[in-house]
């Protein structure tokens, strides 16, 4: 389990580095779920499965693969699906598609295989109240391979 939530500190602390992402959110990214009361827009990061990869005799190899499901929620759809293109966007264009290689400084430092990013997804919540604000939810899933 200690590989995966050093994945997950690397995968966040890279997510924020995207070029242009600090500007349009700042360093808002949470596990799970964001509290109640964050000022939008905001990053959650949710692990949906995470397994030991296995060699062809059964025995267990220093790898795993986890799918994450990587979400922006802002005031307005434009705003969430911007920052969730930059996220996704190649390698080579600033983006965590087809990454592959040494993410997370520190204690955080993970050897990446390959990142795959799935499906974006753009999703409008209604307020559950007259005083809410309505928020808007991009994301996308996050397919990875890493060194433990």
């Amino acid at each position: 389990m200690a590989a995966r939530y050093r994945m997950d500190a690397a995968i966040r602390q890279y997510l924020l580095a995207v070029p242009g992402v600090a500007a349009l959110m700042g360093t808002r990214a949470f596990p799970e779920t964001g509290p109640i009361n964050i000022t939008a827009p905001f990053l959650t990061l949710t692990c949906d499965s995470s397994e030991s990869n296995k060699s062809l005799n059964g025995g267990e190899l220093k790898s795993r693969e986890a799918v994450y499901q990587v979400a922006v929620e802002a005031r307005t759809s434009k705003i969430a699906g911007q920052i969730v293109g930059l996220m996704t966007a190649r390698k080579q264009d600033g983006g965590i598609g087809g990454f592959r290689g040494t993410m997370g400084t520190g204690d955080n430092a993970a050897y990446v295989q390959y990142a795959f990013v799935g499906e974006v997804r753009d999703e409008a919540e209604q307020p559950a109240t007259a005083e809410n604000d309505q928020r808007y939810t991009a994301s996308f899933d996050l397919r990875i391979k890493f060194n433990t």
